[in-house]
């Protein structure tokens, strides 16, 4: 990608060819020792191959979405919760499942797609980002510039969207509710615990009564639970300015306030 170059005091725009998981991996060792003894705050803009579990180098390696995601982690907690990246990868948004609710942050936020990429494409928009963000050093108007860029081949028109961290943390959250929370599953998640600890559930009336009170006592524990994840998440153990820094919700009612208008991931 032709890079418009601009200088500013303090920084620094390095291009790293990758060919092999080796070079991958020194590349990310690199950038991890400079936040770490350098105080540098990187934009990582990749330019690969890539599917829905990972990414393909230049001689046919591949590396999993989980390897990427804990590369970036480190790096992310090594800067503050400072990492951003911009992905000229096809299907690069699926790098979103290398995150985990009750685990930190990977990086504070990406653009990318969903979809598969083209060349010009990708040239095109993050041209019209970079020019703009060199600019102004404003994400949200470099984002603007790159959506609003007009082309003569519509054909080439790819869906980009710009995630934030707390998107991910309220979508992740709200999987996990409505998928392991849900009354089935947790009356299912009752008997399996009956069963376990040998617990003889004589008729049909004893049955309901264990379920609720299973339903009951999982409530209870579901509210520190998401104490500890947001507190996994925001890093607040480490950076406990990001509790102010970030939109982060500190109750059950919050979280569904926010949810009610978050486009699901």
């Amino acid at each position: 990608m032709h890079l418009q170059i601009y200088y500013h005091e303090g920084l620094d725009v390095q291009l790293h060819v990758v060919q092999t998981t080796e070079d991958w991996n020194n590349t990310m060792q690199n950038i991890l020792d400079s936040c770490q003894h350098n105080g540098v705050f990187p934009i990582i803009h990749l330019e690969l191959h890539g599917y829905e579990n990972g990414i393909q180098l230049t001689n046919g390696d591949l590396l999993s979405i989980d390897k990427i995601g804990e590369q970036f982690r480190q790096i992310n907690i090594a800067t503050g919760c400072n990492l951003f990246l911009t992905l000229g990868v096809c299907k690069g948004l699926y790098l979103l499942f290398s995150t985990h609710y009750d685990r930190p942050m990977p990086f504070c936020g990406v653009i990318g797609s969903f979809e598969v990429m083209r060349a010009d494409d990708i040239q095109l928009r993050y041209g019209a980002f970079y020019s703009k963000f060199f600019e102004t050093f404003d994400v949200g108007e470099a984002y603007a510039a790159l959506k609003n860029t007009e082309t003569n081949a519509p054909e080439i028109f790819t869906q980009y969207r710009y995630i934030q961290v707390d998107e991910i943390f309220l979508d992740g959250y709200q999987r996990y509710i409505r998928e392991a929370c849900a009354s089935s599953v947790m009356d299912d998640r009752a008997l399996q615990a009956a069963a376990e600890s040998g617990k003889i559930l004589q008729n049909r009336s004893v049955r309901r009564k264990f379920q609720k009170g299973f339903r009951n006592e999982e409530k209870k524990r579901r509210l520190a639970y998401f104490n500890q994840a947001r507190k996994a998440f925001y890093m607040l153990d480490l950076f406990p300015e990001n509790a102010e820094r970030f939109d982060v919700p500190k109750t059950f009612k919050e979280l569904a306030e926010k949810c009610k208008h978050l486009v699901t991931i």
